[in-house]
């Protein structure tokens, strides 16, 4: 496994080495639907960036522009955010594991480095501990250590979106969350 570090024309910087347009983006299929995703090009083993619930591969966007590394890179929406398909309730991690894999595998991708941000990271222990053929390695931004029973404890308080309505009673909501939180 080999993350390759990006080289750039003298006088510039590999900050500057790729642009927005380099950016593709598409759609990978998956037994469920669609699964969209931005990619860019590069040399060595491809980089798969998964992202935090409640975003998009969009966050990943500003790495894959400044990154000091040359490797593919490949942002996907998981299912239910960006432009990937709606799903019904709140899969488990398995289920999201399982559809992405389906999506990378459709891209031609057998050999990866997962990149995740927070839940990000929790596909790609799931994806590692499934698939360990094919993750060579992964890169955990906010990784958290939970159990089966406290996913589902953390799941019960956490999981319910919280959106404006009329009267304002979202603020009220969103403040006993925060408290809830110790905030």
């Amino acid at each position: 496994m080999q993350v390759s570090p990006a080289t750039a024309p003298s006088g510039s910087s590999p900050l500057e080495r790729v642009s927005a347009s380099s950016f593709r983006k598409g759609y990978a299929e998956c037994s469920a639907g669609q699964i969209h995703y931005a990619w860019r090009d590069g040399e060595g083993i491809p980089i798969v960036c998964f992202h935090q619930t409640a975003s998009s591969g969009d966050s990943f966007h500003r790495i894959m522009r400044s990154a000091r590394f040359a490797n593919p890179n490949y942002a996907f929406d998981t299912p239910g955010f960006g432009g990937s398909f709606e799903t019904e309730g709140l899969p488990a991690f398995e289920q999201y594991a399982a559809w992405l894999f389906e999506a990378v595998t459709a891209l031609g991708l057998n050999e990866f480095i997962c990149m995740g941000h927070h839940t990000g990271a929790g596909i790609c222990v799931e994806l590692a501990a499934r698939q360990p053929a094919s993750v060579k390695a992964m890169i955990l931004i906010g990784p958290y250590p939970l159990t089966p029973e406290e996913r589902e404890d953390f799941r019960k308080h956490f999981s319910a979106p919280i959106a404006p309505n009329e009267d304002g009673g979202y603020l009220m909501t969103t403040w006993r969350y925060l408290a809830g939180l110790g905030a």
